[in-house]
């Protein structure tokens, strides 16, 4: 049974592979018709030999011996130009393929539903992205190539064989089932062995990513000694299964010459007797032997396309469980809602949510009517659920009980691309591109090159963010790289881009997520009070933990232990105990002293 189910995967993944080729089908027919003519020039080398032998047998001195050497130096020419010709197509073939299944990477992990992320390996995606499109493509291409020209060797070389004799045929093709088994087995045999190897990579590529991400971290911990011994044993892991890996595939060259040489002595010991005979000529004899070379030559050549197959055909099993996930539903749908939309109410019944793999319930909303206008504060303790219930509306993640409504509308019936459409949220930690400040704040939606025709809402933003001093600075001003992931930047600045990103979007619902923790009491002043001025435009959530921050709000959400606790206007919970009353008391009594 699993043998059974092994074949059927296996051809509903090559099916699938030869389809995702049929796009570029006619660089790939312009290929296979030029590796024909390409073969038949190079099978008429040997049968120009064997004319050479027999007729300088034949007329002695009569002999033009210039003649054979300049017809086989003109067909040695012709098979380089079209066996070129034959690459070239391939090659611009295999490359488009490798761009496309990239662009196609790309496009699936946008889409890709948040808790798919939450149990995938960054390093997994980094290699499914770089190592698997090229080992596609090199299956793609090289694969094609060794395919073809074995296929096409056969095809010119055995009736040739066959008409010099088929005797000699027979006992020269005698031992080239052998060759088929071996090839067969070493094929299971690699294709088990680099699963393991792209897992080990993932593992290490995963743990590189992250150690780089935050050296400074290790740095200041002076933690390198212990970094450097999980690294040399993941590194050691993927050395061990790459080296088993390598030790099959430095004994399947050697033993598909070993094997097919048998041929070659076949063609020696029974030819040779032949030809004392009188039953094959001297030039049958060098012509024959020249076909089982190239026959030879072509049979090695698989040895190597078994180690590329294996390693493409392993990569395209990892992209196509990659493209096989579910993506966001109608996250690809035109939209429905407009830019224009006006949020007026939100309502939570009976919610509750937990994230993948979690036992408990990290939010429970039993009950929330919340008009959505002005400024909303939400507060609460660390990991009380404040940031998963922006996600939620959101829909980055789908509740498991219970309904969420919009304008009296379940919120599952808007698709997630139409609900992020009209909202602009700023995280916690902020994101950045290792791209300029401008391309972090527009995302691209302004044209590349030349001057923004966005320009004055980019001004605006930055203005808005509280950056224009910091921009002051910067030679480049807002074209200055940030580096990786901001890292030129301190945190508030990188705070202040996101923010600014938000203010860019000019979105009816602007979520900003604990947005001034890094910044100094005078710039958040700053950017509140921007926010109060269009408050009146568009609703904006707030996290913070700042009780002089939430008491500028018109509402407050409360949120404990992951449940909802309340809702009232600043005075109203600041006249009663909850979280709120709590850390205001904390901060003036801070001030105080």
């Amino acid at each position: 049974m699993p043998r059974n189910y092994e074949y059927k995967e296996l051809r509903s993944n090559l099916k699938e592979l030869f389809l995702s080729c049929w796009k570029y089908r006619a660089l790939y027919i312009w290929a296979f018709v030029l590796l024909l003519i390409t073969n038949g020039f190079a099978v008429l080398i040997p049968y120009m030999t064997k004319l050479a032998i027999d007729e300088n047998a034949l007329k002695g001195d009569d002999f033009l011996a210039y003649r054979y050497p300049l017809w086989i130096l003109f067909l040695a020419l012709c098979q380089f130009i079209f066996r070129t010709l034959s690459r070239i197509c391939v090659y611009r073939a295999c490359r488009e393929q490798e761009h496309d299944l990239r662009v196609q990477l790309m496009q699936s992990l946008e889409y890709y539903p948040m808790h798919s992320f939450d149990e995938t390996r960054r390093g997994d995606l980094v290699t499914n992205m770089i190592e698997d499109t090229s080992q596609v493509r090199a299956l793609a291409g090289f694969g094609f190539i060794q395919v073809g020209n074995i296929l096409v060797a056969y095809l010119f070389c055995v009736p040739m064989m066959i008409s010099i004799s088929a005797k000699l045929t027979f006992v020269s093709v005698l031992f080239y089932p052998l060759l088929l088994i071996f090839i067969g087995w070493m094929n299971q045999k690699l294709y088990e062995r680099n699963l393991k190897v792209k897992e080990k990579l993932g593992d290490l590529t995963d743990f590189g990513s992250q150690v780089i991400e935050g050296i400074h971290v290790p740095k200041c911990f002076h933690a390198h000694e212990g970094l450097q011994k999980r690294f040399d044993a993941l590194n050691k892991a993927h050395f061990e299964i790459s080296w088993q890996t390598a030790r099959l595939d430095i004994l399947l060259l050697p033993g598909l010459v070993l094997i097919a040489s048998l041929g070659e002595w076949a063609v020696i010991r029974f030819g040779s007797e032949m030809m004392v005979l009188g039953t094959i000529t001297q030039g049958d004899f060098l012509a024959f032997h020249g076909y089982i070379a190239y026959l030879l030559f072509a049979s090695i050549a698989v040895g190597f396309g078994v180690s590329t197959f294996n390693r493409g055909y392993t990569s395209y099993v990892r992209l196509r469980n990659r493209f096989a996930v579910h993506t966001e539903l109608g996250a690809k749908s035109p939209a429905s809602v407009p830019l224009n939309f006006s949020p007026s109410m939100l309502h939570f019944d009976n919610v509750q949510f937990r994230y993948p793999g979690s036992s408990k319930d990290h939010l429970n909303i039993a009950h929330l009517e919340l008009p959505l206008e002005g400024l909303i504060g939400i507060c609460g303790p660390v990991g009380s659920g404040k940031s998963t219930f922006l996600k939620l509306i959101l829909r980055l993640y789908e509740p498991h009980r219970g309904e969420i409504r919009l304008n009296e509308k379940p919120l599952e019936d808007y698709t997630p691309f139409e609900i992020r459409r009209v909202c602009a949220l700023v995280t916690q930690e902020p994101f950045l591109l290792s791209r300029s400040i401008r391309e972090n704040i527009e995302y691209y939606e302004a044209s590349e090159g030349g001057q923004s025709p966005y320009l004055a809402r980019l001004q605006d933003s930055i203005h808005k963010a509280s950056l224009e001093r910091d921009l002051g600075s910067f030679k480049l001003g807002f074209d200055t790289i940030v580096g990786e992931r901001g890292v030129r930047l301190s945190l508030g600045q990188k705070q202040r881009v996101c923010i600014a990103r938000a203010f860019y979007r000019q979105k009816p619902i602007l979520m900003l997520d604990d947005p001034f923790s890094a910044l100094d009491t005078i710039t958040e002043e700053m950017i509140l009070s921007n926010l109060l001025n269009i408050k009146d435009e568009r609703v904006i959530f707030l996290v913070s933990q700042r009780a002089s921050t939430l008491k500028r709000c018109d509402r407050i959400l409360i949120f404990d232990e992951g449940a909802f606790m309340g809702i009232g206007t600043p005075a109203q919970l600041l006249a009663s105990k909850n979280f709120f009353s709590q850390i205001n008391r904390l901060q003036e009594n801070m001030e105080v002293s």
